[in-house]
Formats: C-alpha cells, structure tokens, sequence
C-alpha cells in the first residue's frame, strides 16, 4: 500500500471518527428519475438521526411522471402518491429537521441535486450554502 493511499485512508477514518463523535442526521430521497432529465423531483423523503431513529419522512406528490427505470428502482408509483403532500407543503418539515445540522448523503450530489431541483418547481429557494453537509459515498470511496 502507498504511503498515500494509507494517508488518505487514515484522515478518512479520522474524519469518519469525528461525525460519529457528534450529532448528525442522515437524509435519502426517492425520485421521478435517475436524475438524468432536469425536471426530476423528490417523491419520497426521510430523515433518520445517527441511531436510525426516523425523525420525518413522507411521500411528495411530483408534478411530473415517474420514469420506468425510477420505478424499478424503487416501486413507488404515481397513483401510490395521488394524496401525498405536494413539496411545498413537506418543505418546511425538511428544513427545520436541517436547521443547524449536519447532513450525511449517500450520494449527496444526486439527493441535493433533487432537493433543489423539486424546490425549483415551487418557487422555494433553498440557499447552497444553508444545508451543511457529508457525502457518505465520498468516504466510502477512498476506502474500497
């Protein structure tokens, strides 16, 4: 093993140390799509603090369809969500879970991306530099 690849290894473990010595919640999404088209949005959302203990969650109506290759993914489909609340109205839950956290994403690219993608939609404008967060797939990487 290079003495860069352990170093690199070693301040990821580090890093990996210091989330888990403080709060965290993690935040994953389910999608329209793969987030290959722009007008994407978030039909599923759920927020878990560092012990998995679900602290929100719900369904979000899209105002979009759901693509074949999203749906074999994840199931959900449109009439599963024919009441479920629009973004809008799951925005403000979202974001007082945020206030003043730190986010761990797996893929944190695609989730963010879809957050402000589905906030777009709705006219909510959600500041980048508002949501502190860790991408978990990030880290992992270096490691495997």
């Amino acid at each position: 093993m290079s003495d860069v690849l352990a170093t690199t290894r070693q301040r990821v473990l580090y890093e990996a140390r210091e989330i888990l010595k403080n709060e965290f919640i993690a935040f994953d999404t389910e999608t329209t799509g793969l987030g290959l088209e722009q007008d994407d949005e978030i039909i599923q959302w759920a927020v878990c603090d560092q012990e998995g203990q679900v602290l929100g969650s719900g369904y979000v109506k899209p105002t979009v369809s759901i693509s074949e290759g999203a749906f074999a993914v994840h199931g959900i489909s449109i009439e599963q969500l024919a009441n479920a609340s629009t973004f809008a109205e799951a925005w403000p839950t979202i974001r007082d879970l945020f206030a003043g956290q730190t986010v761990v994403i797996y893929n944190a690219g695609f989730d963010l991306g879809m957050l402000w993608s589905t906030a777009h939609v709705y006219g909510i404008e959600v500041p980048y530099d508002a949501i502190q967060t860790i991408c978990a797939m990030h880290l992992c990487s270096v490691l495997w």
